[in-house]
């Protein structure tokens, strides 16, 4: 298993970590990643990241887990996040996560403050605790 732990990610060093499977990032901060850095990747981990400025959408998150991540200026638009082995703690801000699903996920204390959440589906989802502040649904 690849793990990378603290690192700065960028598409310019994509080589090094793009189209893997089964890695586990730790603390890594991602600044400007595309979809297509992901393409063929399976059942990566991802613990304490952080994505700044990345646009991630339409990616398949099948098999992601994805525990207290920090999203900031992403489009992440077309997601379904339910395909994800494990969505905790995600916090988002500044982010169009538009035409996302959410539906019947645990939630409590979602972040998303200034986003834009247009025809986003959390039918059925936990949002107990949350904060939407600015955000436009």
């Amino acid at each position: 298993m690849v793990e990378f732990d603290g690192r700065d990610l960028s598409p310019a060093n994509s080589g090094e970590w793009a189209n893997i499977k089964g890695a586990e990032f730790y603390n890594c901060r991602f600044l400007g990643v595309e979809t297509s850095n992901f393409l063929g990747s399976q059942g990566l981990r991802f613990i304490d990241c952080r994505f700044e400025q990345c646009n991630l959408s339409n990616i398949n998150v099948t098999g992601f887990v994805l525990r207290d991540g920090i999203f900031e200026s992403c489009k992440l638009v077309g997601i379904n996040w339910t395909s994800c082995a494990s969505l905790m703690g995600p916090q988002f801000k500044d982010c169009k996560i538009d035409l996302s699903v959410f539906q019947r996920l645990k939630l409590r204390s979602l972040e998303c403050s200034q986003c834009s959440a247009k025809e986003v589906d959390f039918a059925e989802a936990d949002l107990s605790k949350s904060n939407f502040t600015g955000s436009t649904l």
